[in-house]
């Protein structure tokens, strides 16, 4: 069939975060990055299967995946400087492979829950502000958030205690979350 096999070893990272790609005949790659992990996967077609098969088959199978891992990288570039999270849901309520297309999804496809602390409320203000511009959700709203003690603080003579903020926030994912709708991402 005129194909030929080439092997291609592939080291996935360590704990330090170090990656090496060795090709064979080629040279080495470091991709010196914790979050840079990839692997493209290539494959034959089932005899009798043609391409468009095969496709549809594909954007079947994805069309309802949400980019969890995508989401949870895009919050270290959303989340404001003041604020970190304690907890993070994540939630599906479109079962695998049940739509074909992102334009037959549901306006609601999921939900994030976000439980942590912050200096101030204004600081949860500001996080709200951020994940309101993130592609994917919406109605950003908080469930909670109270003022208390920073533990330890304020202990010692002539000194002031310290307080943070205590939040819990949630935003719906809309089918623009889905893999389907996000061509590329996925």
């Amino acid at each position: 069939d005129g194909m030929r096999s080439i092997d291609v070893p592939l080291q996935m990272p360590d704990a330090s975060g170090a990656t090496e790609l060795i090709v064979t005949g080629g040279e080495n790659v470091r991709i010196p990055r914790r979050d840079n992990w990839w692997l493209a996967v290539i494959g034959r077609l089932k005899p009798g299967i043609s391409a468009q098969q095969a496709q549809a088959m594909l954007t079947q199978a994805t069309a309802s995946t949400i980019p969890f891992s995508t989401y949870l990288a895009d919050l270290s570039l959303l989340t404001p400087k003041n604020v970190w999270f304690t907890a993070v849901t994540l939630t599906s309520t479109v079962p695998p492979g049940t739509i074909t297309s992102p334009t037959s999804a549901p306006a609601t496809v999921g939900s994030v829950t976000f439980s942590g602390q912050a200096l101030a409320h204004n600081d949860v203000a500001s996080w709200l502000d951020s994940a309101a511009k993130e592609v994917g959700f919406s109605d950003p709203y908080f469930n909670s958030s109270s003022e208390t003690l920073v533990p330890g603080t304020g202990t010692a003579p002539g000194t002031t205690p310290k307080t943070w903020v205590t939040f819990s926030s949630s935003v719906n994912l809309t089918s623009a979350a889905l893999c389907g709708a996000q061509p590329g991402k996925c």
